[in-house]
């Protein structure tokens, strides 16, 4: 059986409102440090570092994610980048099917926790596979091509 992999990128909407707040962080970091701020250089620095650290991790959050599936006879390799890596051996998969999903089935989109322990990784709605470990644990993976990705590890899908 030949191995089947996939990748996922947010979608370009997503990424261009990263780069757009990527834009106003550098933007609001250069005004400071180039003593645009003036006489309130202590005042500026004290409120804006957090916020603005925080909003630099969420503008680079769409620019630096991904979803990659890897499926193949010896196991599962599913990863959230840069949060995520999940290894599952064939052994340790109870059960494989393709559903249709939409981002409220999850509830949203990016990395979600599943109540019975696990993880959805979704970007948006079309065919996932949901898988069951023999620990109980589910995962949810968007997939382009389910089918391959099933033929791929060798368990009979549900």
């Amino acid at each position: 059986m030949t191995p089947h992999h996939e990748s996922f990128r947010p979608p370009a909407i997503w990424r261009l409102c990263g780069v757009a707040l990527l834009a106003v962080v550098l933007a609001a970091a250069a005004w400071f440090a180039f003593g645009l701020a003036g006489e309130v250089r202590t005042v500026v620095l004290l409120v804006c570092a957090v916020p603005g650290l925080l909003l630099l991790a969420v503008a680079l959050l769409p620019l630096l994610s991904r979803i990659r599936s890897s499926y193949s006879p010896d196991g599962i390799v599913l990863r959230y980048l840069p949060f995520v890596t999940v290894r599952l051996a064939r052994d340790e998969v109870a059960r494989i099917e393709r559903v249709d999903a939409d981002l409220a089935t999850y509830g949203g989109f990016g990395l979600r926790r599943l109540s019975g322990g696990g993880f959805a990784m979704l970007f948006d709605a079309g065919p996932v596979l949901r898988i069951t470990a023999t620990d109980g644990k589910g995962y949810v993976v968007r997939s382009a091509a389910p089918e391959q990705a099933v033929a791929a590890i060798g368990v009979p899908a549900a």
